[in-house]
């Protein structure tokens, strides 16, 4: 459990600070439809990835029905807990859909770049030690 917690921490943090980084981008270029769609989406996004960290451990243990049940609620309650900002930026003028969209998908851009980029970065300074 505790590891799962480090890893949302970890990834939660590096999702947020990117959407605030793109964010404060958009901002400079006056595009704050753009900024409040991404910081939106991260965090849900984030929020999101933390309900999947710590319902992870309630959903294995028990009868097999039983955690069925819990597990097909707990995706049924995340799509409709995403589609909250995606409404918002249908319904609203100034956030965009797009960037909302965008931002839902931060959790995983992160976890990419971690494996993809920095995991090989550290790996290869690893091997010159």
């Amino acid at each position: 459990m505790e590891q799962i917690q480090v890893i949302c921490r970890r990834y939660g943090r590096a999702a947020a600070f990117s959407a605030l980084f793109a964010a404060a981008v958009c901002l400079l270029f006056g595009a704050a439809p753009l900024a409040r769609g991404i910081v939106l989406g991260a965090l849900f996004s984030i929020i999101n990835f933390i309900l999947m960290g710590r319902g992870l451990p309630v959903r294995v243990t028990g009868d097999r029905r039983r955690v069925v049940l819990k597990a097909l609620s707990s995706l049924f309650f995340r799509y409709v807990f995403m589609a909250i900002p995606l409404y918002l930026g249908l319904t609203r003028e100034s956030i965009n859909v797009f960037a909302v969209a965008g931002g839902l998908f931060s959790i995983q851009m992160v976890i990419l770049a971690d494996h993809a980029v920095v995991g090989p970065l550290f790996a290869a300074r690893k091997r010159r030690i």
